[in-house]
């Protein structure tokens, strides 16, 4: 399975719609590009735009968009029956289209998916759309054809633009809950009791913590050079700063055990900045995929010349055979994958190169049950 076949398998729906689709259709020249999936009139109508024809008319494109393999009979429940009936109303149902203040109707729709679509879907989902003389106006695009649209379209996609446009769809949640927070407060903070108001400026604390935290791991992979800047200091220090950025309701699974060495044993020379991004990355990556409590621990190797800060989770855990990947930049294990948790894929390799260019690494010392990651770093 090549790479490409391999990221776009890891997306879920809502990134496939806002990382691929959207950028996909205004590189093809379709024009008001939105994603108009989730409102009550959508109606099958995952993502839409329109062509400007030779007469000044437009042609509009509604994208029904999947992330599963496409397969059966419309005549049994599944796959199939559900994408019929998602085209069937985006091409039976008008759209208004929210630019030019009128009601239209879609003149094409496109079956996209990520996975794989079956011919006998196909057939299946043409034929009953013959009987509405509405089986020419569908196109299946699969996978295989993505990839090459993709390719035709957006060829810098595989190599750079994907990092940028999956962290444009990453930084939208927070921001989006820090606009929310804050209106609220504008209306109503006079009005709010102590803890209430106390609660409302954490959360935005947090939302601007995790928006720095998104934008520090994107520049970090760009960058070619990280220029580092160590001093002396320790781990104790670095996780409590990172902990501080970690919203209240997931700070409480956090469980940590520090301070153990004497002062001068557990001292170690690292750029605090770099650092505590490092530790942020690993402990966001265990929080996001495991519902129980995390353990930050201090140990030392056997010889006592290397600090270590293992972090420790029972999450999903980490399958055999992608041990080294996962250290990848955008590379998410299969088993993240089918989790509806989303994700850069960013993290483990952003923190990974931070230690190494200390002489230092970030090492799998555990697979599962629980499993294990240690920052390692020289002592000072």
């Amino acid at each position: 399975m090549s790479e490409e076949d391999e990221y776009l398998l890891s997306l879920n729906e809502n990134q496939l719609r806002n990382i691929v689709i959207v950028p996909l259709l205004k590189h093809m020249g379709l024009r008001d590009v939105i994603e108009y999936h989730g409102g009550s009139a959508e109606k099958g109508k995952d993502v839409i735009g329109f062509y400007q024809g030779p007469l000044n008319d437009r042609h509009y494109v509604a994208v029904v968009a999947k992330a599963v393999d496409i397969h059966g009979s419309v005549s049994k429940r599944g796959s199939a029956t559900e994408t019929l009936m998602q085209a069937e109303q985006a091409l039976n149902e008008p759209y208004t289209d929210i630019y030019g203040l009128k009601e239209v109707t879609i003149d094409e729709c496109w079956i996209l998916t990520s996975g794989e679509i079956k011919n006998t879907a196909i057939e299946s989902i043409r034929g009953k759309l013959a009987k509405s003389n509405l089986d020419k106006l569908v196109r299946f695009i699969d996978r295989s054809k993505l990839i090459r649209l993709i390719s035709d379209h957006m060829p810098s996609f595989w190599q750079r633009e994907r990092r940028l446009l999956h962290f444009a769809h990453e930084v939208k949640a927070p921001l989006v809950g820090l606009q929310s927070n804050v209106s609220f407060l504008q209306r109503r903070w006079q009005s709010l009791p102590p803890e209430r108001l106390e609660q409302k400026i954490e959360g935005i604390k947090c939302d601007i913590g995790l928006v720095w935290h998104l934008i520090e791991t994107f520049v970090l992979v760009e960058q070619k050079d990280l220029p580092i800047r160590p001093e002396r200091t320790n781990y104790r220090n670095l996780v409590l700063k990172a902990l501080s950025m970690v919203p209240p309701e997931s700070r409480q699974r956090v469980t940590v055990k520090l301070g153990d060495f004497q002062q001068n044993a557990s001292a170690i020379m690292a750029d605090r900045r770099l650092t505590e991004h490092a530790i942020s990355c690993l402990l966001d990556n265990a929080l996001r995929y495991s519902t129980q409590n995390v353990t930050i621990e201090e140990r030392s190797d056997s010889n006592g010349s290397i600090a270590l800060l293992v972090i420790q989770d029972s999450g999903i855990g980490i399958p055999s055979g992608v041990e080294e990947r996962i250290f990848e930049p955008g590379y998410r294990a299969p088993n993240a994958q089918a989790l509806t948790v989303t994700g850069m894929g960013m993290g483990l390799a952003v923190a990974r190169r931070i230690l190494r260019q200390h002489q230092g690494d970030v090492k799998l010392v555990r697979q599962s049950d629980p499993t294990e990651f240690a920052l390692c770093l020289p002592m000072a």
